[in-house]
């Protein structure tokens, strides 16, 4: 799988999340500040990916 494709994949699921997060919290189903630690760890990811895409294409 290469990079684009992860990169596609974990955008979805971020925005799956900043979806679905706020319904979990406001229903008690997981602690507000988990909802944000977990949306951060999946942007986190995103960016990562997305800096080694352009660290990749430098070298090319």
């Amino acid at each position: 799988m290469d990079i684009d494709e992860q990169i596609a994949c974990v955008k979805k699921e971020y925005q799956r999340r900043k979806r679905l997060f706020p319904k979990l919290v406001e229903d008690g189903k997981i602690p507000r500040d988990m909802a944000q630690a977990e949306i951060a760890r999946m942007k986190a990811v995103m960016e990562t990916l997305s800096q080694l895409r352009a660290l990749a294409g430098r070298r090319e």
